[in-house]
């Protein structure tokens, strides 16, 4: 029994070990955003368009649409990128005829 106490408080540590460090990233990650652009988070702009930003109140990528996360900008600062059109078969040139012999 007390090796699986040892265990839980392992756990428990670690646990409390990586929501300090989630909790760190998130503040450096908002600092960095308001640092660059004035903007705070919870409100997408064009450098944040595309990535996932761990521990933000939202998100400003393709999967946020999914999850129910994205910020209420996103679509008029992202816009998503469309795959393009594709492009037509090119055209083969007609065979030279032969010449007479």
């Amino acid at each position: 029994a007390a090796g699986a106490e040892d265990g839980a408080c392992a756990v428990s540590a670690l646990q409390r070990r990586v929501k300090k460090q989630v909790a760190a990233e998130a503040a450096e990650t908002a600092e960095a955003a308001e640092a660059a652009g004035g903007e705070s988070w919870g409100a997408c702009s064009p450098w944040q368009c595309g990535a996932y930003h761990r521990g933000m109140p939202c998100q400003c990528n393709d999967l946020c649409r999914s999850y129910g996360n994205c910020c209420h900008n996103y679509e008029a600062v992202c816009k998503p990128t469309t795959s393009p059109e594709p492009m037509p078969a090119p055209t083969l040139a007609p065979s030279p005829s032969p010449s007479p012999s």
